[in-house]
């Protein structure tokens, strides 16, 4: 006997069924009317089905060409052709599972790359819940939002997330509204008056379900043209290491902080170890320093130790850190920034979670940071006293688990990284003309499925943007505009989505927010400009 609940063919979801598909799973199936609908548009369509309701799979066995009886949570591994469907159907499904984000990742590798993924999910902000609550109710029903069998509650926001976190973006969605007498406005102007986002509030409210189309984010090492998207310069052009570890200090009108920084790395640097001092072409005297830097350094310096390169022009930061890391020799490369201030044993303490071969970068702890290695978070108010105290405070640490914490983006003022890595899968993004490169390094490494860690026993004090603050307000916002158009260019390309991910979604923060909002137009190259 039908029963009309697992009769029906959500026209949404039918409408957004890519004409060209061919090979379609339809995950909670019911009795497989919307899959007999999409064999009817055309023969050559293979359709298959996973439904967990027995009762119902003899109609879904008449419809479909494949029909998988039982709980999907369950099936593992999942019998499905892997890398084979062009387009997969959730529709009014996943709020019924225990675990759907698990699920949906298990089940992206029967995808084909750049299949469409619709999903289709209810709302627990609508309006209607919202009343609810308010009045100190929570009333579930039959069929419907609060529908009993429901075991997940989704916004259309935490849905996208939960899509994101599966490995799938969102490239459209659209919502589901009714006729709700003015009740979706009112809640936006009440969360205006309580100083949120009345407009958010109010599409919230008034949103009954929310649709998605999504796809399969890119896999690099199973598509060439994704990986030649991901990549940055200069692959292969590294050569093998020689040395321990590569210090890398790039300047610009460094005048007021080099002093310090340099004098703090020098007895830091072990026998197998280097430094490599990169001038951007200064104009308050630091190149005349840094020329007459190696003659003036205590005995025991190896001169041959340290390195220097006079750029005869502003490269900028990227470009200018990568012609020091192409002279470099150490299987550890340090991007150090040079108004910083390090202590003994720092450089043992990035190296050591380096030592994991899952891990591609390192960061410390800093005073001027945002995110994770913010020291703030890591040392109660008392304990932030002078910074020299704090360096050899957070060496004390116990154990090697509890001096490491993964996260999804290191600031570049002090970051190690891997020889091989970089050689392999190129340098510093040019593009990056200075700001936003240590974004774009996080994410592609984290895109290659290498880890990043902050090394919680190690702290390096930061000015933050001493040399930067020389080109001048205006110069600088077209330079930050600039380097921000890079990346954007960058992920629509790797992407090839007009929704890019969120800044939340990439780097767990919103630093990136609003330059993926309104991309800026490139508008310079080059201080000099």
């Amino acid at each position: 006997m039908s029963n009309p609940y697992y009769e029906g063919a959500n026209e949404r979801i039918l409408d957004r069924v890519p004409g060209d598909a061919r090979k379609i799973l339809d995950v909670g199936c019911a009795a497989g009317r919307l899959g007999e609908i999409l064999k009817a548009q055309s023969a050559e369509r293979d359709i298959w089905g996973i439904e967990l309701v027995p009762e119902i799979t003899a109609q879904a066995k008449a419809r479909l060409d494949h029909i998988l009886v039982g709980d999907i949570e369950q099936m593992d591994p999942l019998p499905l052709p892997e890398r084979y469907f062009d387009c997969m159907i959730c529709g009014d499904v996943l709020e019924h599972l225990r675990d759907p984000e698990a699920v949906l990742r298990r089940l992206r590798k029967h995808l084909s790359p750049g299949a469409t993924v619709i999903a289709n999910v209810p709302n627990i902000a609508h309006w209607s819940v919202l009343v609810q609550l308010l009045q100190g109710q929570f009333n579930y029903v039959d069929k419907g939002l609060l529908d009993r069998t429901h075991l997940h509650f989704f916004t259309p926001s935490s849905f996208k997330d939960t899509l994101w976190e599966a490995g799938y973006i969102v490239t459209d969605e659209d919502a589901l509204t009714l006729p709700d007498g003015g009740a979706s406005k009112a809640i936006g102007q009440a969360a205006k008056a309580l100083g949120l986002n009345g407009a958010v509030a109010e599409h919230a409210a008034a949103t009954y379900q929310q649709l998605y189309v999504a796809k399969p984010v890119p896999d690099p090492y199973n598509e060439p043209e994704k990986m030649a998207a991901l990549v940055g310069p200069h692959i292969g052009k590294l050569g093998p290491a020689s040395k321990r570890c590569s210090v890398v200090v790039l300047t610009y009108n460094s005048m007021k902080t080099i002093e310090t920084c340099l004098n703090s790395i020098l007895p830091t640097l072990g026998p197998e170890d280097e430094l490599i001092l990169v001038d951007n072409a200064s104009q308050d005297g630091t190149d005349k320093y840094l020329e007459a830097f190696p003659s003036n350094q205590a005995i025991g310096i190896q001169k041959s130790a340290i390195q220097m390169i006079l750029n005869a022009e502003n490269y900028g930061f990227s470009k200018g850190c990568n012609i020091g890391m192409l002279a470099s020799r150490g299987e550890t490369i340090i991007l150090l920034n040079p108004d910083t201030e390090v202590w003994p044993g720092w450089i043992e303490g990035l190296l050591l979670p380096l030592s994991d071969p899952t891990v591609g970068a390192v960061g410390p702890l800093s005073d001027n940071v945002c995110g994770d290695q913010f020291i703030g978070l890591h040392l109660p108010p008392e304990r932030l006293t002078s910074r020299k105290e704090i360096a050899y405070l957070i060496r004390s640490q116990p154990s090697v688990s509890s001096t490491q914490l993964s996260t999804k983006l290191l600031i570049g003022f002090c970051l190690a990284l891997k020889r091989k890595v970089l050689d392999q899968f190129g340098l510093l993004e040019e593009k990056c003309y200075v700001g936003a490169d240590d974004l774009e390094i996080s994410w592609r490494l984290r895109t290659l499925r290498y880890r990043l860690m902050v090394a919680k026993h190690v702290f390096v004090a930061h000015a933050c943007g001493a040399s930067f603050e020389t080109a001048g307000s205006e110069r600088k916002g077209e330079l930050v505009a600039f380097s921000d158009a890079g990346l954007v260019d960058k992920l629509a390309n790797y992407y090839a989505s007009r929704n890019l991910p969120t800044s939340a979604m990439l780097w767990d923060n919103n630093i990136f927010e609003s330059a993926l909002k309104a991309p800026t137009r490139r508008r310079t190259t080059s201080l000099e400009s």
